[in-house]
C-alpha cells in the first residue's frame, strides 16, 4: 500500500512539474524575503536567456534587473501578501552573457503563496510578453524615423481610368 501511494504522489508530481513546464508564460518561483528561485518554466529560461537561475537570489541571478522597480514591488507583495499587476512594464535583459542590453514589454503579476498555517513561503510570478506585435511594429517605426524614412511607401502605380480593366457583369 505504501509503495503504491508514493508511485501515485510521484506521478502526480511529475505531472504537475510538465504542466508548469509547459505554461504559455513565463513562470517562476521565489521563496523567502531573499526571493531565491525554487522553479522556473521553460518559457521563463526564454526570456533570460538559459542561464543558471535555480537556487539564486533574484538579484545575483539577473543583476542587470535590479533598480527597474521590481525590488519593491517584490518587497511589497511578500510583505502584505497582496498581488500586483501591471501591464506593458519595460524590462531590461541581458540574454546572452557577452550580448547587448534588449528590452522587452511584459504583463506581470505577484502573487504571494503560503503554506496551510498560513506562513509566508514565497512568491508566483506570472508573466507574458506584452502586446507583442504592437511593440515590434513601434520598433520598426522609430527605426524607419531614425533612418530618415519619413516618407511613406509609394502608392502601386494604377493605370488611367480608361485603361482599367472593367468587370464583366
Amino acid at each position: 500500500m505504501h509503495e503504491a501511494m508514493v508511485r501515485i504522489l510521484k506521478d502526480e508530481r511529475g505531472h504537475l512539474r510538465n504542466l508548469f513546464n509547459q505554461a504559455p508564460g513565463f513562470v517562476a518561483v521565489l521563496t523567502g524575503p531573499e526571493f531565491v528561485f525554487e522553479m522556473a518554466n521553460e518559457a521563463y529560461y526564454q526570456l533570460v536567456g538559459h542561464r543558471e537561475i535555480i537556487g539564486k537570489r533574484v538579484w545575483d541571478a539577473l543583476p542587470e534587473v535590479r533598480r527597474q522597480g521590481f525590488e519593491e514591488r517584490l518587497q511589497q507583495v511578500y510583505t502584505t501578501g497582496e498581488p500586483w499587476r501591471t501591464y506593458g512594464m519595460p524590462l531590461t535583459l541581458q540574454r546572452l552573457s557577452d550580448g547587448p542590453l534588449e528590452q522587452r514589454y511584459i504583463d506581470l503579476s505577484y502573487q504571494a503563496y503560503r503554506a496551510e498555517d498560513g506562513s509566508m513561503l514565497g512568491l508566483a510570478t506570472p508573466a507574458r510578453l506584452a502586446r507583442l506585435i504592437a511593440t515590434h511594429l513601434l520598433h520598426h517605426i522609430e527605426k524607419r524615423a531614425r533612418l530618415g524614412w519619413h516618407q511613406p511607401p509609394p502608392r502601386k502605380h494604377r493605370p488611367p481610368g480608361h485603361l482599367r480593366q472593367r468587370p464583366f457583369w
